[in-house]
């Protein structure tokens, strides 16, 4: 069988990192977690309305082609485009899937490579009185309003400086093992340079693989319960810029064979 994972049947299949409703990617860069920093938010339109969700109508948003470059500043990925990547009116900075240079990047300033910009990046301010937020499409250079149900990309930013980070394409990683311990299996790994998360996948009849969690931590515990037999476990490192092959496979068994199967994951 593939080894590679399938997702489990019980995630939102439509969703995907680039295509978010308004409120997932409020949700997906609040709760972000990225070379050791949580308070990421959605990249703003109009700062002084309000951060990190704001409200405002359309005579608050901030066009970066009316104001000066420090009136922009309030337009974050207004800024972006016009000043960070000498962008007019008009320019397309946005990817095509299909196009065989999908990798290539963008360079912004100070030679800042930027990878995988889409069409249509969704801000953190809302469309005030209305179920609506507010895009900033990189096909163009400007701003529209779009039903929050609706699903475009998210850019996630924080205040301050994060450091110079390098968007690799993680090492193959090595070193898993695992041990039980009164129906609770341990597992471990050695780090994997780049890597921004580690996927733990799991197969009880070790052919198919689904998704058992993803960690930033190089270990994981899985509370199995008494009812189980054989369980298959492999891990990938993954960054910003991919993913890696599993890691060698490690498989636990019941030695009290006691039968049964591990219940699906939580």
């Amino acid at each position: 069988g593939d080894q590679y994972c399938e997702v489990d049947d019980s995630c939102d299949e439509n969703f995907a990192p680039d295509k978010m409703t308004w409120q997932q990617a409020v949700k997906w860069a609040d709760q972000l977690n990225y070379q050791g920093f949580d308070d990421w938010r959605l990249a703003s339109i109009s700062v002084s309305s309000g951060i990190p969700t704001g409200s405002a109508s359309k005579d608050y948003i901030v066009s970066c082609y009316a104001v000066s470059e420090e009136a922009c500043r309030d337009n974050e990925l207004g800024y972006m485009f016009r000043y960070n990547l000498g962008g007019e009116i008009g320019d397309d900075f946005s990817v095509d899937t299909d196009d065989p240079n999908y990798d290539d990047p963008i360079f912004g300033v100070d030679d800042v490579a930027l990878y995988h910009i889409q069409y249509g990046h969704w801000s953190n301010t809302a469309y005030l009185e209305y179920i609506e937020a507010f895009p900033f499409f990189f096909a163009g250079g400007g701003y529209f309003d779009a039903g929050q149900t609706t699903r475009w990309a998210a850019w996630a930013v924080r205040d301050g400086d994060v450091g110079d980070v390098q968007c690799l394409i993680p090492e193959d990683l090595t070193g898993l093992t695992a041990t039980v311990r009164h129906d609770t299996v341990y597992l471990s790994w050695d780090e994997s340079e780049g890597a921004t998360q580690y996927d733990i996948c799991w197969s009880i009849d070790g052919n198919d693989f689904i998704r058992l969690a993803d960690v930033h931590e190089t270990s994981y515990e899985d509370q199995l319960g008494s009812s189980w037999k054989t369980i298959d476990y492999y891990v990938t490192a993954v960054s910003t810029r991919g993913e890696t092959a599993p890691s060698e496979i490690v498989r636990i068994k019941n030695t009290d064979d006691r039968g049964g199967k591990k219940g699906p994951p939580r």
